[in-house]
């Protein structure tokens, strides 16, 4: 009978519980762990990636510059296929960086770090949002906070 109340999986740095089935989404998925996830919370993974990364930085970054030397006929070919498609977009996002200033503030939220344009209709390239970069992704990932995104 007790065993019903063990937790399902514990994270190993700071200690977060899923008792229930439904909290496992906060940890990381893992086909190999009990349960199909990590014995790591996705915060604590997340913040080990970040540290890991920072140590081995030089190291990342140099793969990054081979794979990409040796990928080049690749990335030319998936450069044009994205220039053919987008061509409206690209056409406004260039018309909008070279004649609208970019406002002083987010109009969503208000917040003046890592402000960006947006084009609610790529063909009104002069009318754009100033959105901070979270209120943006919000607005794509989301479907909207101001609408169809």
């Amino acid at each position: 009978m007790s065993e019903l109340f063990l937790p399902l999986r514990v994270c190993m740095d700071c200690g977060k519980r899923a008792l229930y089935p439904h909290q496992l989404e906060g940890f990381k998925k893992d086909k190999k762990g009990r349960y199909g996830r990590a014995n790591l919370c996705k915060e604590c993974k997340n913040r080990r990636t970040r540290v890991y990364y920072q140590k081995n930085k030089r190291h990342f970054q140099e793969y990054q510059r081979e794979y990409r030397e040796g990928h080049k006929d690749d990335y030319n070919i998936n450069n044009r296929r994205y220039k053919e498609r987008h061509r409206k977009q690209i056409v406004a996002e260039n018309i909008a960086y070279r004649l609208v200033p970019l406002g002083e503030s987010c109009e969503v939220c208000g917040s003046t770090e890592n402000l960006c344009r947006h084009h609610p209709d790529y063909a009104k390239p002069l009318v754009i949002l100033t959105l901070c970069h979270s209120c943006h992704m919000d607005l794509h990932s989301k479907g909207g906070i101001l609408g169809d995104g």
